[in-house]
């Protein structure tokens, strides 16, 4: 009886054991089947170059919140870090404002080496959406952009070039430059150091422009237009710039129905030629930002007239009937002397014989 109650107590109790042994096991294969299901962790630090910023894939956050990218400005240095802090006023301005700031250290130095504020006239959200590290000037060195503003058929952007003195991204002549362009689409090219930039139009205008890009500033080496003739079939033009002077003349033959643009800055005078017929009739319009002077003269290079103001003559245009056959010369240049540049547009309407 004794033996049978302690046998039964025994069992009771290897029993609760056993089960206790049973479910400390299963609480542990649950714990090892939980941990190799979850994914492998990624290396804590990707570091990117210029390549890796053109990818859509590149994780950059809902563009609210800050954001980290480890960069390699070159194979020489140590890698850089990024960390871009939006500001939460996310209100539309049409005026520049603060955006965010981008703080910037050297991986493995826990000191902050440089903290640039970022102030565009783009929203917020597309401060750390449009971030990029790319070799704008071709030193082998990556430089920072990122969009300042944009339009329906164009874009604009804020650069920071890359000082291998200092170790640190500053502005100059070259990144104001760049930043005053304003395209659909920009292609940069190491080999021939140049930047080509598109312009989306449908109509006649500037539809390209190629700049040599050197560490003084941009020179514009090459310009192409859309033009079309009076039955209103397009073609493209492109001309070289030879020392400001399309394909290196001083003097641009204007032909009927096409316009062209150009910049100009005070102390220069551009020069077209209009070629006519005795009796014919010729309008020239020209519209600019700038307060224009247009002096025609005739064949003979005598001065038949002048037109002090553009911008209060004839509907910003001159008229005048041909006297004589021959070339016909219209110089355009800017009224006021102090050194604004700016840009304007000239065509000639078809010309038109008197009725006799």
């Amino acid at each position: 009886m004794n033996t049978r109650k302690i046998g039964v107590l025994g069992f009771a109790i290897l029993n609760v054991l056993l089960i206790g042994e049973f479910e400390s096991a299963e609480s542990a294969y649950s714990a090892l089947a939980r941990a190799q299901s979850k994914p492998s962790q990624e290396p804590t630090t990707r570091i990117l170059r210029a390549e890796e910023f053109a990818d859509p894939g590149l994780q950059r956050g809902s563009g609210l919140e800050p954001v980290e990218f480890v960069v390699e400005i070159s194979p020489q240095l140590s890698p850089y870090l990024f960390r871009l802090i939006p500001t939460s006023d996310s209100r539309w301005s049409n005026d520049p404002r603060f955006v965010g700031k981008i703080e910037i250290s050297r991986i493995g130095d826990k000191r902050l080496l440089q903290a640039i504020d970022v102030t565009v006239v783009e929203d917020v959200s597309s401060f750390t959406s449009t971030f990029c590290a790319e070799d704008i000037n071709f030193d082998g060195y990556l430089d920072l952009k990122v969009l300042s503003e944009h339009g329906a058929k164009w874009g604009s952007y804020q650069y920071w070039v890359f000082d291998p003195v200092s170790g640190k991204f500053v502005t100059s002549k070259l990144t104001e430059q760049l930043g005053e362009i304003k395209a659909n689409t920009y292609v940069w090219s190491s080999s021939s150091r140049t930047l080509r930039v598109g312009f989306l139009n449908l109509d006649q205008a500037r539809i390209g422009e190629t700049y040599q890009i050197e560490n003084a500033g941009l020179t514009l080496i090459e310009i192409e237009d859309r033009v079309k003739d009076c039955e209103g079939n397009f073609r493209k033009v492109r001309y070289k710039l030879v020392d400001g002077k399309r394909n290196g003349k001083d003097t641009l033959l204007l032909e009927p129905c096409q316009r062209v643009w150009e910049n100009i800055v005070a102390g220069e005078s551009h020069n077209y030629e209009v070629r006519l017929e005795a009796g014919q009739t010729a309008r020239v319009e020209v519209d600019g930002d700038l307060d224009l002077v247009l002096v025609l003269s005739g064949p003979d290079s005598k001065v038949l007239f002048v037109v002090e103001d553009l911008n209060e003559s004839d509907e910003h245009g001159i008229s005048w009937t041909a006297e004589a056959t021959g070339t016909y010369r219209l110089e355009v240049r800017p009224k006021k002397e102090h050194p604004v540049s700016g840009r304007y547009d000239i065509s000639m309407e078809q010309p038109r014989n008197l009725a006799r």
